[in-house]
């Protein structure tokens, strides 16, 4: 059987100063969430070995857009570790999704879970008032796809 990750629909969505504000506070207000959890991030580049969890990466279109507004795309795939973990670090810190934001080597599977569902209605509410459709798919292809043929 030949699958295939789903790969986000270009263009993406027009990152406008209210939208990336928006972005902006829900990411702080996720960030805030998990520093009074008291975890330590030991940066160990861990969670950015897909292949090691056995996951893909998927983000919403809105993520991609902010990501990419906030940093350059990257050009190298790693082969099922993110491409922005350069010398077992990440460089997407800034502008990593939700889903990146929420993975802890020290936080369960439900917990990781229920936060990511929360934050994922916010975006989705973000995306409503803008009137944009929201849409998923994994950070490789989709970035590749993105590289390939930007806008």
């Amino acid at each position: 059987m030949d699958r295939r990750p789903a790969v986000l629909p270009l263009p993406l969505p027009q990152m406008t100063t209210a939208i990336r504000n928006e972005i902006k506070n829900l990411y702080e207000a996720l960030d805030a969430q998990l520093q009074s959890l008291d975890l330590t991030c030991r940066a160990c580049g861990d969670c950015c070995d897909l292949n090691r969890y056995g996951h893909e990466l998927w983000l919403s279109n809105l993520e991609l857009a902010y990501l990419l507004d906030s940093l350059k795309p990257v050009s190298h795939s790693m082969d099922g570790v993110c491409p922005y973990q350069l010398e077992g670090k990440c460089t997407a810190r800034i502008g990593r999704a939700v889903g990146c934001r929420v993975f802890h080597c020290d936080l369960d599977a439900a917990s990781m879970e229920s936060i990511t569902e929360t934050y994922l209605e916010e975006m989705k509410k973000i995306a409503t008032a803008h009137g944009l459709d929201i849409e998923y798919g994994e950070l490789e292809s989709s970035l590749s796809r993105y590289i390939a043929q930007p806008g």
